[in-house]
C-alpha cells in the first residue's frame, strides 16, 4: 500500500516537472520567434529605406564634394532645398 502511493507522488512530481519544462520551453521559443520577427521586419525597413536612398546618396555625394554639411540636421536641410 505504502510502494503505490510513493509511486503515485512520483508520478505526480514527474508529471509537475514536465508541465513546468514544456511551459519553459514555450516561453523560451515564443520569445525567440518574437524577437526573430523584430530583427526580420528591422532589416526589412532598413532595406526599403536604403532602396528610397539610393538616389538620393548619389545626389548627396555630389553635394559633398562642395558643401560638406557639419552634422544630419543641416545636412537634410541642405538636400531639401537642393532639391526645389
Amino acid at each position: 500500500m505504502k510502494n503505490m502511493k510513493a509511486m503515485w507522488m512520483m508520478a505526480v512530481v514527474v508529471r509537475m516537472m514536465v508541465v513546468k519544462l514544456l511551459l519553459l520551453s514555450l516561453l523560451l521559443l515564443s520569445s525567440l520567434l518574437l524577437l526573430v520577427v523584430v530583427v526580420v521586419v528591422m532589416v526589412l525597413m532598413m532595406m526599403r529605406r536604403k532602396r528610397k536612398t539610393m538616389g538620393e546618396w548619389r545626389h548627396r555625394r555630389s553635394v559633398y564634394l562642395f558643401h560638406w554639411p557639419e552634422n544630419r540636421e543641416t545636412e537634410s536641410l541642405y538636400i531639401h532645398s537642393q532639391k526645389h
